[in-house]
């Protein structure tokens, strides 16, 4: 696993790192290992010289990455930190956008040429054409000013392993991994609480169970998908989860707006301080997709618009959370819950359940395929039979289904363990998402590209370390504390 491929427009509720397995022994699989066009980058992952995407389809991308099911707790976000978890919703988008544009000057041999980039780094003897692409000049500048480079940044990375990999080369690849395996398997567990919550919902009338036994029914349920052997076979999961993500948005906001009489505008909240820690990982979590953007990058047709295609769909993103809070919240007041489709009455609520259940069961194995392609390529190295293929087809199969069934019961065992969707997701948020977001992609920046930034740039970088490692701090003790008394 080491390489990170966009697998294409993404549903982001799985918050899906985007890894592309090398390994020999894919059951059933004789796709080849490269893609057309493909060249391997400084660490040996494939960098795709196809640059076809366009900056309109790259803005969609990014955009369906960003959104997800954190949408239905933004409310209690709101209900929990009131005024400060909207100001929180501004500040973590525009913290996010930042730490997207250092991640992908990661990719590069030395910063590209942005408008963040005039304020933070020493002069660069290079200018942009119009068509995006980077052409050495010569340009006036100070002679007091340094100057750091005089040829266009090259492209020497293609995925956020790979950044990690040049920053520490003894073990920084695998640090990267780590985080976002555990992000990946902790957003599974996300998954069957929230799906457990949908079918207690949807069959209340003639059954009653507890939440955790309809999370044991949702991991039985989402098993065989695990088990389909090829990534392409999972591919068009994506297309379906991007529709019901924007349903369940579009039904929160309609059925909001329905109750436009009932609107609590003099309760708004004031800020809960022991509670806005855990609003705060809530909106971290909402805005957390830096695995994919490596890949969104480097096949656009003009790479330099990357930036302007963050900015537009932070933007988009932060306005549809706001809203979605906010409307969500004036619904409800006081009453709201960590899932606001448990506020609605039928058949409204009935629509969210049955949306959410298409689109988990159809999204569970795309984040959960990564790491399982990690742990294959680890175990490989011991058990090298289990993961070839020979002869012995049938010890192949005994791993795979074994291996799988190992990654689904982890799962299942943190959904059934903080069965508190809220509090689940604030833990998320807290953790590896504080880390993926703000933390690594600003310390990666630093070590890289030290020799280009200025005192300003180096203190921004800083900065955003400091405050976001706070906050995940603050975040986690206040989850925990929470969870320690209910």
């Amino acid at each position: 696993m080491a390489s990170d491929e966009a697998f294409g427009p993404v549903n982001d509720l799985t918050k899906l790192v985007s890894v592309k397995p090398r390994w020999e022994g894919r059951m059933a699989s004789t796709e080849p290992d490269s893609e057309p066009g493909a060249r391997q980058d400084e660490n040996g992952d494939e960098v795709f010289s196809d640059r076809s995407t366009s900056t309109a389809k790259t803005i969609w991308n990014i955009a369906n990455a960003i959104q997800s099911v954190s949408v239905l707790s933004l409310p209690y976000a709101v209900f929990r930190g009131g005024w400060v978890a909207l100001g929180a919703l501004i500040v973590v988008a525009i913290m996010s956008n930042i730490t997207g544009k250092l991640l992908i000057d990661c990719l590069y041999d030395k910063p590209l040429p942005s408008m963040l980039s005039r304020i933070t780094q020493h002069p660069v003897v290079a200018n942009v054409s119009a068509m995006g692409r980077i052409n050495a000049a010569s340009i006036s500048v100070s002679e007091s000013m340094p100057l750091i480079a005089v040829s266009q940044p090259v492209l020497v990375r293609s995925t956020y392993a790979s950044i990690g990999q040049a920053c520490w080369p003894f073990g920084g690849q695998v640090i990267v991994l780590l985080v976002q395996c555990v992000e990946l398997l902790g957003v599974c567990s996300l998954m069957l609480v929230l799906m457990g919550s949908a079918i207690g919902m949807l069959t209340s009338q003639w059954v009653d169970h507890s939440l955790n036994v309809w999370i044991t029914v949702s991991a039985g349920i989402v098993l065989p998908t695990v088990l389909l052997p090829r990534l392409s076979q999972l591919g068009w999961l994506s297309l379906v989860g991007v529709f019901t993500i924007f349903g369940v948005v579009s039904t929160i906001l309609a059925n909001s707006v329905s109750k436009y009489k009932e609107w609590h505008f003099v309760n708004f909240p004031t800020p809960s301080w022991q509670h806005f820690p855990i609003a705060l990982g809530i909106v971290v979590f909402g805005y957390a997709a830096h695995g994919q953007f490596p890949s969104f990058h480097i096949r656009m047709e003009k790479p330099l618009r990357f930036g302007f295609a963050l900015n537009v769909s932070f933007f988009l993103v932060a306005i549809l959370d706001m809203t979605s809070g906010v409307l969500g919240y004036l619904a409800y007041g006081s009453e709201t819950k960590d899932i606001i489709n448990q506020n609605m009455q039928s058949p409204w609520n009935h629509i969210i359940d049955v949306l959410l259940l298409i689109n988990l069961v159809l999204s569970y194995a795309l984040p959960m395929f990564p790491v399982s392609a990690m742990m294959d390529r680890f175990l490989r190295r011991y058990f090298p039979l289990c993961g070839k293929a020979g002869n012995d087809g049938g010890l192949r199969l005994f791993y795979f289904i074994t291996t799988r069934m190992f990654l689904v019961g982890i799962t299942l065992l943190v959904a059934v363990s903080i069965p508190n969707f809220h509090l689940l997701m604030s833990f998320i948020g807290s953790i590896t998402c504080v880390l993926l977001v703000f933390v690594l992609p600003c310390v990666f920046h630093l070590v890289l590209h030290r020799s280009h930034l200025t005192m300003l740039g180096k203190s921004v970088n800083i900065i955003l370390v400091l405050i976001s490692t706070a906050a995940g701090v603050s975040g986690v003790y206040a989850s925990y504390t929470e969870l320690s008394s209910s």
